[in-house]
């Protein structure tokens, strides 16, 4: 078995199992005190779409997931029915200066505003609004925002 504190340097991603209600299978880049389902993990690592994903065991309830495998694995996850919840976060990057400039005729609605906060604040999610009310002034806002 490899050590975990390696493998999170190197940037990987550990497939971790939680018994929870809707999500049996958790993403994450550290790892917690969780309940874990061995029955899952075994179906998920012996499914023939998932072996090429998966890097190295780290114990008996632990397989690392390199990070340019997230995505893949996710929907390999997806189609197995067992939806994974990602709590990997994201890594940071070059930040580009980007603004908001709210002048003349453009200025956001106070619900687009609380939108593009909403967003900002939970780090990732989807932003639902009707027809024309605003969600690439949503987008450009948070974006602003981060």
């Amino acid at each position: 078995m490899l050590a975990l504190a390696q493998l999170l340097l190197e940037g990987a991603l550990v497939l971790l199992l939680a018994a929870t209600l809707f999500h049996a299978i958790r993403l994450e880049r550290a790892l917690g005190v969780l309940k874990r389902d061995r029955a899952v993990l075994e179906e998920v690592v012996r499914a023939k779409s998932v072996t090429p994903l998966l890097g190295p065991r780290i114990d008996t309830d632990h397989v690392v997931v390199y990070r340019e495998n997230r995505g893949r694995m996710k929907q390999a996850l997806i189609k197995l029915g067992w939806p994974a919840e990602d709590r990997a976060g994201y890594a940071d990057g070059t930040a580009h200066p980007i603004s908001l400039h709210q002048e003349g005729e453009f200025q956001l609605r106070p619900y687009q505003v609380q939108a593009a906060d909403a967003f900002v604040a939970s780090g990732s999610g989807v932003v639902v609004l009707p027809c024309g009310a605003g969600k690439t002034a949503v987008a450009m806002a948070a974006m602003a925002a981060v």
